[in-house]
């Protein structure tokens, strides 16, 4: 599993992220696998296309367990509320 982060208002880091990233093809799709882990987990995976400097597409991914993305989520909610 890939390392986990939340940075919530940081205006700043997500302009240079936006900026300085690859284009993204804006096909995001989030897929979940029940047994995932080896504790028999389940897991999600975020997977989009970007647009390589050579101008050919790829599938990029993260996965993380559903527990820390629902952590994650839970952040979201506290600090914008439901919109």
């Amino acid at each position: 599993m890939e390392h986990v982060e939340i940075k919530l208002g940081q205006d700043d880091f997500f302009d240079q992220i936006v900026r300085d990233g690859l284009p993204e093809g804006g096909d995001l799709v989030m897929i979940t696998k029940d047994v995932a882990t080896d504790e028999g987990r389940p897991a999600v995976c975020l997977s989009f296309t970007v647009q390589l400097p050579d101008g050919k597409h790829a599938k990029a991914q993260v996965v993380t367990t559903v527990r820390m993305f629902q952590a994650m989520a839970a952040a979201l909610v506290g600090r914008y509320g439901n919109l």
